[in-house]
């Protein structure tokens, strides 16, 4: 059981560091998605720096103090936002750009956030089931763990991204070739 609750805790934590990491990174974006969902602009203002903090408090307690009452009452707040905006945005029948991994994602609001909720809510569940305050050591261990899990999933897409643009550079080349003819 504890290599389930492990292994929940670094792919929620991972989760919610990555995109609020990356939300911060273009803060624009996610005000924008706010504000297409129907939430005024200077309330969108507000709420995107909040929301931003949050998600990134939330996986750093899901590191240092997943026992805390405050960790999981954040976690679902987070997931309960996130499928309400899923919702509102299924029921307005919108493309809303979700930005919620920054602004190179390419998702759209809706079906995910939705799906994901009771994901969310089990991962909870599972560690109010488990509370356990953490050692300082395991927490640190847990924190390089989460670190190394983010900087290996942006360096596949940084290599997916290197063989289109690679892809992208032998058409171009073929074609200024054709073109000299």
């Amino acid at each position: 059981m504890t290599t389930l609750v492990t292994a929940v805790t670094v792919t929620m934590a991972a989760v919610l560091l990555w995109a609020g990491l990356e939300k911060a990174r273009g803060m624009s974006l996610f005000a924008a998605a706010l504000r297409e969902l129907g939430v005024p602009h200077a309330v969108a203002r507000v709420a995107a720096p909040f929301v931003i903090g949050l998600e990134v408090s939330a996986a750093l307690a899901l590191i240092f103090r997943p026992e805390s009452i405050a960790t999981l009452a954040a976690v679902i707040f987070l997931a309960a936002a996130f499928a309400i905006a899923g919702m509102v945005a299924l029921r307005q029948h919108k493309k809303i750009r979700c930005g919620c991994f920054g602004p190179y994602g390419d998702g759209l609001l809706g079906k995910n956030q939705l799906a994901g909720f009771p994901l969310w809510l089990t991962g909870v569940a599972l560690l109010t089931l488990n509370r356990s305050a953490r050692s300082a050591e395991g927490a640190a261990s847990l924190f390089a763990v989460v670190a190394l899990t983010i900087a290996t999933l942006r360096a596949v897409k940084a290599v997916r991204a290197a063989l289109v643009a690679r892809g992208d550079r032998r058409s171009a080349e073929e074609m200024f070739l054709w073109l000299r003819r």
